[in-house]
């Protein structure tokens, strides 16, 4: 049976305690328990906060902007940027090396001193940042540091290409060429 109290029952993972929270996601969106009342810690604690985001940023139920096929474009014409790969490459190492250049390694080492650590934030799971914590950790040098999140943003960057490529609905064009604007432009039919 549901609670109609507008609170919310946890389980928490350490000592299976049953804990009671006020949940003001089902002021909003009474529907958010989805007919059931018990969510186990931390498994669930993404999901109760992504509703609570977009029921107070939104006013919206999250449960209405799921179901709103409304919003879904008909044919829609989908630019992919696809830049030779060596180019690419060039572009990220010469991000990387300015963000380094802007402070990045400073922002690791702010953010150790506050006791973040890779196993208790995941932002500091990112790349550049778990990279640069094995470095202070001593457990690379700065250079290999250096080249780790090179590599790293590499890979993702072919993941990603290679995730978009799965969709044939998506012209690809190469941002740094001449004729590339007279091609989209060409496809807006203008």
């Amino acid at each position: 049976s549901n609670y109609s109290d507008n609170t919310m029952r946890y389980i928490t993972p350490e000592s299976s305690e049953v804990i009671t929270l006020s949940c003001p996601v089902l002021d909003i969106d009474p529907t958010f328990k989805d007919n059931s009342v018990t969510y186990e810690l931390p498994n669930d604690t993404k999901r109760v906060l992504r509703a609570i985001e977009i029921c107070l940023t939104t006013k919206s139920r999250k449960s209405d902007i799921q179901n709103d096929n409304d919003i879904i474009l008909k044919n829609p014409l989908i630019i992919g940027l696809d830049i030779p790969r060596q180019q690419l490459y060039d572009r990220i190492n010469l991000r990387v090396d300015n963000m380094l250049k802007n402070g990045l390694l400073d922002e690791v080492k702010s953010l150790v001193k506050l006791g973040y650590t890779p196993d208790n934030s995941n932002a500091m799971k990112g790349i550049g940042y778990k990279e640069l914590f094995s470095y202070l950790n001593g457990d690379m040098t700065y250079d290999e540091a250096v080249l780790k999140i090179k590599q790293h943003t590499r890979n993702y960057a072919k993941r990603q290409v290679t995730w978009f490529k799965r969709n044939n609905n998506i012209v690809w064009l190469n941002p740094l060429s001449n004729d590339c604007i007279n091609k989209v432009l060409e496809l807006l039919g203008k």
